[in-house]
Order: structure tokens, then C-alpha cells, then sequence
């Protein structure tokens, strides 16, 4: 088991490393692999890069515990796949590279006369969500170093940051696009084989369903024996999960990143069929799970410790390997993009260029503040062109990439250990602070500057408010009010400003 999960871990790590390295050390070339994506690497990566630790250990747990209401995930996902790659994703990547946007902060203002404002606030919000995220996937990692291995949690996270770090730091977003293309192949050969495996020992589709009813007839009810408008809440509560996906930014980039744009259309096909199996097979898993271990004491371990307890030692390091490949694909992902928020939207785009297009007398005073303007001075100096300018801020990309990563490892360690918690809240941050906007944005030329601006916080602040006052068990999913409130403010104030200030997009 232990020599199986090594020679994962050593093989994920050189590949991450050969081809993260690259000639250019440019914002293009770090944070969006030069858009040079092929349609396979776009599909997968984007799916790995959502699907993380919480399909693999948390929704296995959640059906293991609830029953057939989790299968409403999937049609909704479906259908979010589907709009993110056939509609939404063609005008996001020809948007970019006509305004070589190479993050959605800069996606977002570049129409506003590159809007100082907009870009603080979705960078803001980025770097939040993006690190809670991180958060999230070394908290499953522990949990799975402590099921199979019965390291301690501490060192199980110690252990996943160590791994995601050795190939993201060097190599960026090409090194994690290549590698989480090979981590969702794991993630879904798993997700086929295990399900298959216990199918088998429960005696079939047929004997899993008579046994889950005797059990508890909720388990085999799609509504948990619910009617009415309390049934309505439960199959809205699991589909609207899917909503979120226009706003995740980290599967936005490799929409951005993508070589040819014809391509999407059957990245499309790659990502949905990918998903379809994932998120399948780990609730299949999930309630043949119940038959299988009658007491557990965290649910979101029953992968991990089925696999120890049932299978035989190289096949459990093969296990571990898709659940840390779940873990891995999305963490290298959020330190990227987490990365490029601080690094290229607010250092790189609000410090740096500024700083040369001003005279020391005219500076604004933040430009003259230690120690940024240390760190300005430092990029600067010794430099002749354009290209080694870029080249000293690289460095400074893969500084904070290492410092995010830190700090997230420090409140992985912390007490709140609960995957699907973490990812949920982090899920409607993103999915209500961006989607409405991305999406008027692309399809609507009326939207103006402060509907974007304002959308975004109304979205974001909401997400925090609806989960802090305890609404998001207790009446419905965070994220559905959180749209609600992001879309009437996109839309709602810029219908009463009216157009202003904005470029022509061409769409």
C-alpha cells in the first residue's frame, strides 16, 4: 500500500514538474499556460479542479447518510456542465484574448477602463474563497492519511500541502492543469471500480434498494419520505448546488486557457461524461457504504476506510492515490488562482505598472508605502525590458503561492474539520459573487460598472450572512438567495444607470 501510494506520489510530482517548466515566466505563461490547453487537458482539468475531496469523501458520506436525495446532484450538474462549456465558455475565452484578460478580475474591468474597484473586489473575494477552498482539501487529506495510514490528521495535511507545493510552485497552472488531467483519471477509474466492487457485495442494484428500505425507508426515498413543499426544498436543495458553476473561477481559467476555442464544444462532451461517472459512482458507493459499515464515526471517511478494511494493500494505495488526486487536483488549482489575485491583480496590476507610468512626484501615496514599495523597487531595478520584469515578478507569484499555502495549512489544522462545510460556503461565495456577473458581462451590453461592483459584494456578503445565521440547514442552501441578491443588484442597478463607460466587447 505504501510503495503503490509512493510511486503516485513520485510520478504526479515529475510529470507536475517537467511540463510546468517553461521557456516564458510571463503572468500569460504561469497563470493561464500561455493558452496553450489542448481540449482533453481543459476537460478534465476543469473537472478535477471543481470535483475535489468533497465528491470523492463528502457526497459519499452525505449519501451514506441521507439516501437517494443525493442523486438530485447529478442532473444539475449535468446541465451546469453543459452551459459552462457550450455557451458560457466561447465568449469567455475569446473575451480574454481579445483583451488579453488573463484573470477574471481582469475580465471583469477591463471593459470599465480596467476599473480599479471591480478589480479590488473580485480579487478580495478570490483570494477569500480560493484559500477557504485550499482549507478544505488538506482537511480531507488529513482525514484520509488518518483512515488508511493512522498517521495523525496534523501529519495527513502536512503530508497533502507537501505534495501539492513540490510540482504547483515550479510550474504553475500549466503544471496543474497536466497533472490534474491524470488525477481525474484516477479519481474516475475509482469511481468505477469501487462502486462496481460493492455493488457486487451487497447483491446488486435490487438487493442494495430491499436492504437501504429495510434499513430505513428514507434511505431509498428521493425526497427523504417528505411531501409538499418540504420535498420541493430537498430536490432544490441538492439542484442548486449546480448554480454556482458560471461563477468558479478556477474552472473559468481553463475555459481562458484553452488553445482553440472550436475545441470546447467537445471538451464539453469529455467534462460532462467525466462528471456523470464521478458524481454517480460516489453516491452509488455511498449507499452500498451503509450496507457495508454499520458505525462510523466521521462519514466522510468511508472511502478511505472501506478501502483499508476491504481491500488489498496495493489497491488501498491506489485509493488513497485518487482521493489525494481528488484533494490535489483542486488545492494546486486554488493556489493558483488565490495567487493571481494577490500577485497579478493587486500587486502586478495596482503597484507595478502603475508605479512606472507615474513620476516619484506624482505617485500616490500607497505606491510609496513600505513594504510595497520595497518590493516595486526590487522588480525594477536592474531590469531593462519588459520580459525580465516579468521574470522578477514570477518570482514573486511562487512567494505567495508558498505563503497561501502556509496559511491554509495552518487553519486545515485548526478545529473545524468538517469537508463538505468548507467547500458548500466557499461553492455559493464564488458561484453568487461572480456568475451574474460573468454572465451580464458576456451577454449584456447594458451592464455598467457599478452593477458589476455592487453584485459582487451583494452576492458575496450574503453567502456570509444566510450561513452565519444558521439558514443554510435550517430553510435552504445558501447560494440560492445569495443569486438572487447578486443577480438583482447586476442587473437591477445597471438598468437604472443606465449604459455608461463601457468598451465595445464585440458581443
Amino acid at each position: 500500500m505504501v510503495y503503490s501510494f509512493i510511486i503516485y506520489t513520485v510520478s504526479i510530482v515529475a510529470i507536475g514538474y517537467f511540463f510546468g517548466r517553461v521557456k516564458k515566466t510571463d503572468s500569460l505563461s504561469y497563470f493561464l499556460g500561455g493558452r496553450k490547453m489542448g481540449p482533453w487537458v481543459t476537460a478534465l482539468s476543469a473537472g478535477a479542479s471543481s470535483e475535489s475531496a468533497w465528491v470523492l469523501m463528502g457526497l459519499s458520506g452525505s449519501a451514506y447518510l441521507l439516501g437517494y436525495q443525493a442523486f438530485w446532484l447529478v442532473p444539475g450538474c449535468l446541465l451546469a456542465y453543459m452551459f459552462n462549456f457550450f455557451i458560457l465558455a466561447p465568449r469567455l475565452r475569446n473575451f480574454s484574448e481579445q483583451y488579453n484578460a488573463v484573470t477574471v478580475p481582469d475580465v471583469l474591468s477591463v471593459s470599465f477602463h480596467n476599473s480599479k474597484t471591480i478589480r479590488i473586489i473580485a480579487a478580495i473575494i478570490i483570494f477569500l474563497t480560493m484559500t477557504t477552498y485550499v482549507v478544505a482539501q488538506l482537511t480531507a487529506s488529513g482525514k484520509a492519511f488518518n483512515a488508511i495510514f493512522n498517521l495523525e490528521y496534523w501529519q495527513g495535511v502536512i503530508i497533502g500541502i507537501s505534495i501539492i507545493l513540490l510540482y504547483t510552485y515550479t510550474g504553475g497552472f500549466r503544471a496543474s492543469s497536466i497533472t490534474d488531467s491524470i488525477q481525474a483519471s484516477f479519481m474516475a477509474i475509482t469511481m468505477i471500480g469501487i462502486p462496481i466492487y460493492t455493488l457486487i457485495k451487497v447483491g446488486g442494484f435490487r438487493q442494495m434498494h430491499i436492504s437501504l428500505g429495510a434499513l430505513d425507508s428514507k434511505l431509498t426515498s428521493f425526497y427523504s419520505n417528505e411531501i409538499g413543499f418540504n420535498a420541493f426544498l430537498i430536490a432544490v436543495g441538492w439542484l442548486s448546488i449546480s448554480l454556482a458553476y458560471p461563477g468558479l473561477v478556477h474552472q473559468l481559467a481553463r475555459f481562458m486557457a484553452i488553445e482553440d476555442p472550436k475545441e470546447l464544444k467537445r471538451s464539453g462532451i469529455i467534462g460532462s461524461t467525466w462528471a456523470t461517472i464521478v458524481f454517480t459512482g460516489s453516491i452509488v458507493f455511498g449507499l452500498c457504504a451503509r450496507l457495508l459499515i454499520s458505525q462510523v464515526a466521521d462519514t466522510e471517511q468511508i472511502l478511505p476506510l472501506f478501502a483499508s478494511t476491504n481491500l488489498t494493500p496495493i489497491l488501498s494505495g491506489f485509493v488513497l492515490a485518487a482521493i489525494v488526486s481528488a484533494i490535489a487536483s483542486t488545492a494546486d488549482s486554488q493556489l493558483v488562482v488565490a495567487t493571481s489575485a494577490l500577485s497579478h491583480d493587486i500587486f502586478k496590476k495596482l503597484f507595478v505598472e502603475p508605479w512606472k507610468e507615474t513620476s516619484a512626484s506624482s505617485r500616490p501615496y500607497y505606491l510609496t508605502f513600505p513594504p510595497i514599495s520595497v518590493m516595486i523597487e526590487w522588480v525594477y531595478k536592474n531590469t531593462s525590458n519588459n520580459d525580465e520584469v516579468e521574470e522578477k515578478v514570477n518570482k514573486i507569484n511562487k512567494y505567495i503561492l508558498l505563503a497561501i499555502g502556509i496559511v491554509a495549512t495552518l487553519f486545515a489544522l485548526s478545529k473545524n474539520r468538517v469537508i463538505f462545510h468548507f467547500v458548500l460556503y466557499a461553492w455559493a461565495g464564488l458561484g453568487a459573487a461572480f456568475g451574474p456577473p460573468i454572465i451580464a458581462l458576456l451577454f449584456w451590453k447594458k451592464v455598467t460598472r457599478m452593477g458589476i461592483s455592487t453584485g459582487m459584494l451583494a452576492g458575496f456578503a450574503m453567502t456570509i450572512f444566510w450561513k452565519e445565521m444558521g439558514y443554510g440547514s435550517s430553510i435552504i442552501y445558501e447560494i440560492i438567495p445569495a443569486l438572487i441578491v447578486s443577480i438583482t443588484f447586476t442587473f437591477g442597478i445597471s438598468l437604472i444607470e443606465g449604459r455608461k463607460d463601457r468598451h465595445s466587447a464585440g458581443y
